[in-house]
């Protein structure tokens, strides 16, 4: 595989690793073999070497001094510290915006809502994944504070960028999510921002709320 030069070959191999961990191409435990790597993507040590670097402080591998790189395993305890952390820093985003919200974005919100909940209704749970992500990303994109917000895609990617023992959208999970989503565009509407963050942080990102069902995705400790 040749990388393009388009984009910079560090973004480029630190998106095709990432990818190929996600997927499960590279499982939990295993270790990366760098040289043939290195010949696969037909790059040289250095941007595979920051690659690496940086999927180690974003917790997805962790580089074994004169042993090599190995794939992290996500276990329901980290899981457990994401959701408190990601919780608390989505909390606060939306307390921020709060005052900023306005009424295309609020109906763009629900748009993606109604949709969803529509095919959902239907049997098709396809889209759930990704419309959740827009649907939270619309607010998110009122936020200034450009840190607190790529602190959350880190922590959102943390969860989403591990390979999962059940890749098959679970529809009890989901149908809780996106019943939560009414109370979002409810509170936005009606409550107070300390209302708000509270439920952000409080049910939605609930850990022991969701216990069950994250059990079929990630791994016991």
């Amino acid at each position: 595989m040749i990388l393009s030069s388009t984009d910079s070959l560090r973004k480029q191999v630190y998106e095709y690793l990432k990818e190929k961990i996600a997927c499960g191409e590279l499982r939990p435990g295993e270790m990366i073999d760098q040289k043939e790597m290195q010949e696969r993507l037909g790059v040289s040590k250095t941007p595979l070497r920051d690659s690496l670097i940086r999927l180690e402080a974003e917790g997805v591998v962790t580089i074994l001094p004169s042993r090599g790189v190995r794939v992290n395993r996500l276990t329901l305890r980290e899981v457990r510290h994401i959701y408190q952390i990601g919780g608390a820093l989505e909390a606060a985003a939306f307390e921020a915006v709060f005052p900023a919200m306005d009424p295309g974005t609020l109906g763009r919100m629900e748009a993606v809502q109604r949709e969803v909940v529509e095919r959902m209704g239907s049997g098709d749970y396809g889209l759930c994944p990704d419309r959740n992500v827009e649907f939270h990303e619309l607010a998110l994109g009122l936020c200034d504070n450009e840190a607190l917000v790529a602190q959350i895609h880190l922590y959102r990617s943390r969860l989403y960028d591990f390979p999962r023992k059940d890749l098959i959208s679970v529809r009890d999970w989901e149908d809780r999510y996106w019943e939560q989503h009414w109370e979002i565009l409810r509170l936005f509407r009606e409550g107070t921002a300390r209302d708000l963050g509270a439920f952000i942080r409080e049910v939605h990102w609930n850990f022991d709320a969701h216990r069950d069902v994250l059990a079929t995705y990630y791994e016991e400790a």
